[in-house]
């Protein structure tokens, strides 16, 4: 080089679709290597802790190159097939790399890590010697609680296998009456050695391993022919209904991976999930599992993501089990990702970039690290049902119960009919509400879903019709009683409830629809002396408390529990005798195409909580139209009749998975400005680009968070040309950011929005 100086690469986590050039001072030059954290200046006063893609490259040609000021790891924490995962993301879902780097690495390391480090103990080298110790043991009869301590101290160390072994303090002073100044007098004899030692902030269970559990014949057969797909296809698909024993299939294929020394990656869509399904990993694999979600702390999350690689061969985590994000971390060798419930939303990112699908983005990362995928569900998505069918996928299907166990009978009650007829309770139908005290008469477990939280979804004035709406938002608040406030589900926004109509001062304020909260304190007075459990939102908000509402109804001691759609997302509970969906219509009376797809999934899905061991379940479905195609289709339990009725639209008007979709919104603070805006976005990509694009328009709810929203939707063709024709779309975006009439404008592509 001309200046002698070498240079590094640096990744931000900022939003610039470039990288930053460093120069690596000549005291660092032996530390830097691609993949380690450093820290680097930005302007003139913004530090930043970057991420080395490349170092020793030419010099870049700038008049003032910075130095890096520190290098923050012994080692890399970033791989050559994770960096070349996220620039796939970033290219493919329409961001920056730096964006890229936020998500993929947990907050804790792009702050300053702390480790834990606890204080050990253990037998000073010249006291190892067992002879030498007795001698001194021997001499210690006036000192008996010094004796005491050295003599526990000698069981433990061999407990552990030598007298060189060290433990925590904690360890040492456990189960007896441990004193601290005997303890004090055997350091200042040099007869133990204090030191400081790094400790893991995980949860070990130490707890004994069990035996794997026999399949079933319908499972032995489906595993042996996911083996064989798997020999000839990357991915394959496992349709099994509720209850089939999909999990069991799981571990075999976990077990296979460990015996080769591989990993593998288990993502589930909601983190409520991972406390039963945890339980049962570690029953088989212990603490070769680790967990990985937004819920646990940043300094646990650190750990985990370190110890996937950081640790010798053999001492890594051979299975991780997370959600969405757990896609980024750095697996040393993956031989398997399993995701579960695959049609789910929750694996689509929303906010902030990179907006990527998890079930899409894995499936390249096992392509990069020749790995398997199995998409598991009893109701799959179109795309990947459309996938089994045409030959991409493998598909493996499994129609039966385990142990053959019959599938719930699902009733269709009129809501419409009822209240005719004046036969509701409450918001129960006769034949819900009769077959909640039969089941509860049979000492069995229900429960009701309700996909809207809060007790009502708004409160009106009785005499004007005045209802209250947020101030940031266009809609109206909810109403949480237990909280005696109006709350935004979309900004957070809330206000104390008003004891009067504030435009015609009249105090009869009413009530208007009902959520889980409501639908809790009914079901309390109807049924009095149950308890009930109820989960959404609000009552899942941490890690231990959502742990204990499941507990408490796999345990019995909740007999009614009530949610929104987390109850149906795959729990597995032996003492459900019935399920009740409380209004289907809120589910089917979406404007979306994929609509019907999904109110077929949430209430196939919560139908599948009843009867799933040796007890038969029931399953009631209220609505005000029961002749509607999707709920026939669930009494009859008919997805693929349901999947071709829907595809023939799809294909007649252009959408997935005929084409994929990009969606563009607009945002900004002035509804003129963004209005004007998007139409000559619009305008622009109609003459750039022969595909259909659709709107501008504004979406169901055109305000959040004071901002004004627009959006246009591109339809793309399923072939290779999709990546010219986003580099088009991002042309013209970039061509409107560039405008300064359109300052402060926010322009946000989302690639395949769901």
């Amino acid at each position: 080089m001309s200046d002698g100086n070498t240079y590094a690469e640096v990744i931000l986590p900022v939003p610039i679709p470039t990288l930053f050039s460093y120069r690596i001072p000549g005291s660092l030059k032996a530390k830097v290597k691609a993949g380690m954290r450093v820290q680097v200046p930005l302007g003139n006063r913004k530090v930043y802790k970057g991420i080395v893609r490349r170092c020793e490259i030419q010099e870049p040609g700038l008049a003032k190159v910075k130095n890096i000021q520190d290098v923050l790891d012994e080692y890399p924490v970033v791989s050559e097939v994770q960096f070349q995962f996220w620039e796939w993301l970033a290219d493919y879902y329409m961001c920056t790399l730096g964006e890229v780097y936020r998500a993929a690495l947990p907050s804790g390391l792009q702050k300053e890590y702390v480790p834990r480090f606890e204080s050990c103990t253990m037998l000073a080298e010249s006291y190892q010697d067992e002879e030498k110790l007795n001698e001194v043991m021997d001499g210690m009869s006036r000192a008996p609680k010094q004796l005491e301590i050295l003599q526990h101290m000698v069981d433990l160390a061999l407990e552990k296998g030598s007298m060189a072994s060290g433990m925590t303090k904690s360890e040492l002073s456990a189960g007896y009456a441990f004193s601290q100044s005997a303890y004090i007098a055997l350091i200042k004899k040099n007869i133990l050695v204090e030191y400081r030692e790094r400790t893991s902030r995980l949860e070990y269970s130490g707890r004994k391993i069990e035996a794997f559990k026999k399949l079933s014949s319908l499972q032995q057969t489906a595993l042996e022919k996911i083996s064989s797909l798997f020999q000839k296809q990357q991915v394959v698909l496992l349709r099994g209904v509720t209850s089939s024993g999909k999990t069991e299939i799981y571990i075999q294929l976990i077990r296979e991976q460990i015996e080769l020394n591989r990993q593998v990656l288990y993502l589930l869509p909601e983190i409520v999930l991972t406390a039963q399904i945890v339980e049962r990993l570690k029953e088989v694999f212990g603490d070769q599992v680790g967990i990985y979600h937004s819920r646990y702390a940043d300094a646990d999350r650190v750990e985990t993501f370190l110890r996937v690689r950081e640790n010798p061969v053999g001492t890594e985590y051979k299975v991780v089990l997370g959600a969405r994000s757990a896609i980024f971390l750095p697996f040393r060798d993956l031989g398997l990702i399993i995701i579960d419930e695959e049609f789910e939303q929750s694996y689509k990112q929303a906010d902030p970039a990179p907006r990527y699908h998890a079930r899409d983005a894995a499936v390249v990362l096992a392509e990069m690290y020749g790995a398997k995928v199995l998409l598991g569900s009893a109701t799959p998505s179109f795309e990947s049902y459309y996938n089994a069918r045409s030959d991409k996928y493998g598909m493996v299907t499994m129609n039966e119960r385990f142990n053959q166990v019959t599938p719930p009978e699902i009733l269709i009650a009129d809501i419409r009919e009822a209240y005719r007829k004046k036969r509701m309770r409450s918001h129960f139908t006769p034949e819900l509400f009769s077959l909640i005290e039969e089941t509860l008469s049979a000492d069995k477990q229900l429960i009701l879903f309700q996909n809207r939280r809060g007790f009502s979804p708004y409160i009106e004035c009785f005499s004007c019709g005045w209802i209250p709406a947020c101030i940031h938002c266009d809609v109206s608040l909810t109403y949480h009683k237990q909280q005696h406030r109006l709350i935004c589900h979309y900004c957070g926004y809330s206000r104390a409830v008003p004891s009067s109509c504030p435009e015609c001062h009249d105090p009869h304020l009413v009530t208007r629809g009902f959520g889980t909260e409501k639908l809790e304190e009914e079901v309390s007075i109807l049924f009095p002396g149950y308890r009930i459990g109820r989960m959404d939102f609000d009552t899942t908000r941490t890690r231990k408390r959502y742990e204990r509402i499941i507990r408490d109804f796999e345990g019995g001691q909740t007999r009614i529990l009530i949610g929104t759609q987390i109850v149906t997302k795959g729990l597995d509970f032996d003492n459900v005798g019935l399920v009740g969906v409380l209004h289907a219509d809120n589910l089917l009376n979406f404007p979306d195409f994929r609509s019907f797809e999904r109110s077929y999934q949430l209430m196939a899905q919560v139908a599948g909580r009843a009867g799933r061991r040796d007890s038969f379940g029931k399953v009631v479905i209220q609505t005000t139209n029961p002749s509607h195609p999707v709920i026939q289709h669930i009494r009859n339990g008919d997805y693929h009749t349901m999947y071709m009725s829907q595809m023939e639209d799809r294909q007649i008007f252009h959408y997935p998975p005929y084409t994929r979709l990009l969606k563009v919104t607009l945002r900004h603070e002035n509804k003129e400005v963004v209005e004007k805006a998007s139409h000559e976005l619009a305008g622009n990509l109609r003459k750039a680009m022969k595909v259909p694009v659709m709107g501008p328009q504004s979406p169901l709810i055109g305000k959040i968070q004071r901002m004004h929203l627009m959006n246009i939707l591109v339809k793309l063709p399923r072939t290779a040309e999709i990546g010219d024709l986003k580099k088009l779309i991002k042309r013209e975006i970039d061509a409107i950011r560039s405008n300064q009439e359109y300052r402060k404008l926010f322009i946000v592509p989302d690639v395949d929005p769901v």
